[in-house]
C-alpha cells in the first residue's frame, strides 16, 4: 500500500514539472513572437524612413537646372489678389479684392540665383505702410502644382527659411515672362463651426520683358472682342478689355436681362456699376459708336466703379438738337476714370456729369453739340482735362461746379460755345459756388465763345488767350 502511494505522488510530481514546463515553454514562444512582431515593426518604421530619406535625396540630387534657369532673374510684382470664403471652396467660388502696383502702392521684386552650386531666392515686397526684406534663402523646386487651380501644373519653387524649418514663399512659373506667388491659410471650424479659407495670388513679371513695357495693361487678364451692343453688356467683367470691332452699338432696344449684375440695359442706357480694371477701346483706332434714341437717358453711366477706360469710343445721342435732358456720359461715386481720345456729342445736357467722383481724367477728347453745356459736377475731387476740344455747346453755362476741388484744364481748345444772357448764374462761362477750390486753366485757347463774364474770382487762369464774345448783363 505504501509502495503505491509512494508511486502515486511521485507520478503526480512528474505531472506538475512536465506542465511547468510546457507552460515555460509557451511564455517563451509568446514572448519570442511578441519580439518578433516588434522587430518587424521597427524594421518597417526604419524602412519607411529610409524610403522618405530617399526620396529627399533624390529629389534633392534631381536635376532641376531646366527650372531654375527659368526662374533666374529679377522679377517685378505688378499686382495682388486676395480671396476670401468658406473651408473648401474653389478660388473661383471666392470673393476677391484686386490691388494694382499703380493705384494701390504696390512695389517689390524677387530674384532666383545660383551660388556655389545651390540656389537661392531674395524677396522685397511693400503695399502701403506694410514692408518686408527676405534675402539668400535656399531654394528648391518639387513636382507639385503651386495651389489646385494653378496653370502649371507640373512643378513649383519652394524657399525655406532653413532656422525656422518653414517655407518664406512657394511660387510657380504661370506664362511667358509670368511667375505667381501663392499662399492660403484656412480653419475647418471643427470647434466652434465656423470655417474660412483666405488666398492671396501675388503677380510677378520678368524684369526685361515686353510684358513690363506695357505695365498699365497688366491689369486685364482678358481681352474679349464684340461687334454688337449685346455682346458688349455680357463681356462687362473685372480685369477685363474690351475691343469693340467697328460699327454702331445702338442701345435704343430693350435686351432684356442678359445676366450680367455689373452691366445691364436701363431705360437706353448701359449702366456699368461696381466694377474695376475695365477698358473699351474702339479696334486699331475705327468708329465704334455707341448710341441711343431716347433724349432723356444717358447713354453711358458708371455708378461705384474703379479704373475704368474708355478710348477711341463715339459716344452721343442721336435725336435732334436740343431736344436732350440727360448727358452722354454719368459717373456716380466712381474714381480713376478715363476718357482718352474719344468723341462725346449730343444733344446730351451736358458731355460729362460726375456726382462724388475722384481723379476723372480727360485726354484728347472732344465734347460737341451738348444743348446744356459741357459738363455739371457736384461733390467731385481731382479732375484733369488735356488736350481736350470743346466746341459748338450752348446753352446755359459751360462748366458748372458745385463742391468740387482740383480741376485742371491743360491746353485745351473752347470754340464757338454759347451761354445763354439770361440764364441765372448771370452768363458766366465758369459757374463755381463757394465750397469750390482751385479751378485752374493753363495754356489754353478761347475763340469765338459768347458769354456775359468768364468766371469768379476763384478761378485762376494762367498763359491762355481769348478771342470771345463778350456781352455783359444789364
Amino acid at each position: 500500500m505504501k509502495k503505491k502511494l509512494i508511486i502515486l505522488m511521485l507520478l503526480m510530481m512528474c505531472g506538475f514539472t512536465a506542465c511547468s514546463q510546457t507552460s515555460g515553454k509557451t511564455g517563451d514562444k509568446a514572448d519570442t513572437e511578441a519580439e518578433e512582431t516588434e522587430e518587424d515593426e521597427d524594421e518597417e518604421s526604419s524602412s519607411k524612413k529610409k524610403d522618405k530619406k530617399k526620396d529627399k535625396e533624390k529629389e534633392k540630387s534631381a536635376d532641376y537646372t531646366k527650372e531654375f534657369k527659368e526662374l533666374e532673374g529679377k522679377w517685378q510684382i505688378v499686382s495682388r489678389k486676395y480671396y476670401y470664403g468658406d473651408f473648401g471652396d474653389k478660388l473661383e467660388d471666392m470673393e476677391m479684392s484686386y490691388y494694382f502696383y499703380e493705384d494701390d502702392y504696390i512695389d517689390g521684386y524677387v530674384e532666383f540665383y545660383e551660388e556655389d552650386g545651390n540656389w537661392y531666392a531674395d524677396l522685397s515686397e511693400s503695399q502701403n505702410e506694410y514692408y518686408s526684406e527676405n534675402y539668400h534663402f535656399p531654394a528648391r523646386v518639387v513636382k507639385t502644382p503651386l495651389y489646385e487651380e494653378c496653370e502649371n501644373q507640373s512643378w513649383h519653387v519652394i524657399v525655406e527659411n532653413p532656422r525656422k524649418g518653414e517655407p518664406v514663399f512657394e511660387a510657380a512659373i504661370t506664362g511667358d515672362n509670368k511667375l505667381e506667388m501663392y499662399s492660403e491659410y484656412s480653419d475647418e471650424g471643427l470647434e466652434d463651426g465656423y470655417s474660412w479659407k483666405n488666398a492671396d495670388i501675388s503677380i510677378f513679371y520678368k524684369e526685361g520683358s515686353e510684358e513690363l513695357d506695357h505695365k498699365e495693361d497688366l491689369c486685364y487678364e482678358k481681352t474679349v472682342t464684340v461687334s454688337n451692343s449685346e455682346e458688349l453688356i455680357k463681356a462687362v467683367d473685372y480685369n477685363t478689355k474690351i475691343i469693340l470691332k467697328p460699327g454702331s452699338y445702338d442701345l435704343t432696344t430693350d435686351m432684356g436681362d442678359l445676366g450680367n449684375t455689373h452691366a445691364y440695359w436701363d431705360n437706353g442706357a448701359l449702366c456699368i456699376s461696381d466694377i474695376s480694371y475695365l477698358k473699351l477701346e474702339a479696334e486699331d483706332g475705327s468708329e465704334a459708336e455707341v448710341t441711343i434714341d431716347d433724349p432723356y437717358s444717358a447713354v453711358i453711366r458708371f455708378f461705384d466703379c474703379g479704373r475704368v477706360v474708355l478710348d477711341g469710343v463715339t459716344v452721343g445721342h442721336r435725336v435732334e438738337p436740343g431736344t436732350c435732358g440727360a448727358p452722354v456720359l454719368e459717373m456716380r461715386s466712381s474714381y480713376n476714370m478715363f476718357v482718352n481720345n474719344c468723341h462725346l456729342y449730343g444733344c446730351g445736357s451736358y458731355g460729362l456729369e460726375a456726382y462724388d467722383c475722384s481723379s476723372i481724367y480727360f485726354n484728347n477728347t472732344e465734347i460737341y453739340e451738348c444743348s446744356y453745356g459741357i459738363m455739371f459736377c457736384n461733390g467731385c475731387y481731382y479732375m484733369e482735362f488735356n488736350n481736350c476740344d470743346m466746341h459748338d455747346n450752348s446753352e446755359y453755362t459751360m462748366i458748372e461746379l458745385y463742391d468740387t476741388h482740383s480741376v485742371f484744364f491743360k491746353e485745351c481748345t473752347f470754340k464757338n460755345n454759347t451761354v445763354s444772357e439770361t440764364y441765372y448764374n448771370e452768363g458766366k462761362f465758369v459757374h463755381t459756388d463757394d465750397d469750390c477750390n482751385y479751378v485752374k486753366f493753363t495754356d489754353c485757347d478761347f475763340k469765338d465763345n459768347s458769354y456775359a463774364s468768364f468766371a469768379g474770382e476763384t478761378v485762376e487762369i494762367e498763359n491762355c488767350s481769348f478771342d470771345d464774345d463778350v456781352h455783359p448783363m444789364e
